[in-house]
């Protein structure tokens, strides 16, 4: 009889793709804590991107088949899911997957199966035609959700070079990066609800660009940007930057513009708003010229943003831009 690690050093990856989706349903509860079975389906947030609602990111328990509709990300096994969430290549996830499973003494290497590549690739700056027909919905499988809100990111002269659109869904807002693509294969041209590849520009780069000395207060989303611009004191002296993604794209974006100048960086009011901005600073520290994160008062409701200030009115307005004349100091 064989021992256990010479069986397992012939193991391929179509052995432990069906071994692990015996387990299925325990692997996916450990690799997507935040998911939950739905009828034959694990449904949990894609943690490759800023999924924010439960529904586009879906593996099948029985298959082990997977996708999410939104990002268009997609693959056939367990092996190729883990492959995709710890961003390693098929060899490395076989191996891995394969001790979680108890298969172990795996040696030899597994057959090449290269990931398909994405015929599409966004085009910048965005033609003007285009920006004209930009999509009007968001599909989720067989629902489209309206737009209701686009804000576009430009480079230093103001050319568009992608765009963020806004949706709302029963369980809340969303929000996706959507690009003017080619497909190198065909040669077309069309709108695909994709990122915008690393490094990215920041929101009101042309606003940076043409305002050297004035100071700079970076917040969280476009939508608490645009609402800070309308309610600060004084907005010819500064200018209100985002970045697009969430706190996981901090590192996929360029902070260039802001070497050299104060940033004021203004969290929403809560554990992962502070925890992006403390991202931020880490790459910006001995860059900028003053570095500070304001702190919101604690009474303030959680996740309160600039957006609610601006609808709180001229008190709750006051509270907030009292500490940025003069400027705030220090690091962060």
């Amino acid at each position: 009889m064989r021992k256990v690690s010479e069986v397992s050093r012939q193991l391929k990856i179509s052995d432990v793709s069906a071994m692990a989706t015996q387990r299925a349903e325990v692997l996916l509860a450990a690799w997507l804590p935040d998911g939950r079975r739905v009828n034959g389906e694990w449904v949990a947030l894609n943690p490759r991107r800023d999924d924010k609602t439960p529904g586009s990111f879906r593996i099948n328990v029985e298959t082990g088949v997977w996708a999410d509709f939104a990002s268009n990300d997609k693959g056939g096994d367990l092996v190729d899911l883990y492959a995709f969430l710890n961003s390693c290549d098929l060899s490395t996830a076989m191996r891995e997957v394969a001790a979680q499973i108890g298969a172990t003494g795996w040696t030899e290497p597994p057959p090449a199966r290269p990931r398909t590549a994405d015929p599409w690739t966004p085009v910048a700056p965005i033609p003007a035609e285009a920006l004209d027909h930009r999509p009007d919905s968001f599909p989720d499988g067989e629902t489209k959700f309206p737009i209701v809100r686009w804000w576009n990111y430009t480079d230093e002269s103001g050319c568009p070079m992608f765009c963020i659109g806004r949706f709302e869904k029963p369980a809340g807002k969303e929000i996706r990066p959507a690009c003017w693509c080619c497909n190198s294969e065909t040669g077309e041209t069309a709108w695909r609800w994709k990122s915008y590849p690393a490094p990215r520009p920041l929101y009101n780069r042309d606003r940076l660009a043409a305002n050297p000395e004035a100071g700079v207060i970076l917040t969280e989303g476009e939508k608490c940007a645009d609402a800070l611009t309308q309610i600060l004191p004084d907005p010819s002296k500064y200018v209100v930057t985002t970045w697009s993604g969430g706190a996981q794209a901090v590192k996929k974006t360029d902070f260039s513009p802001l070497t050299g100048r104060r940033v004021l960086c203004w969290p929403d009011h809560d554990a992962p708003g502070l925890k992006a901005m403390q991202a931020v600073c880490a790459l910006l520290a001995g860059k900028a010229d003053a570095l500070k994160i304001l702190r919101i008062p604690d009474a303030m409701p959680a996740a309160w943003d600039a957006a609610d200030a601006l609808a709180a009115g001229p008190p709750a307005a006051r509270l907030v831009t009292a500490p940025f004349v003069p400027w705030l100091p220090a690091a962060c």
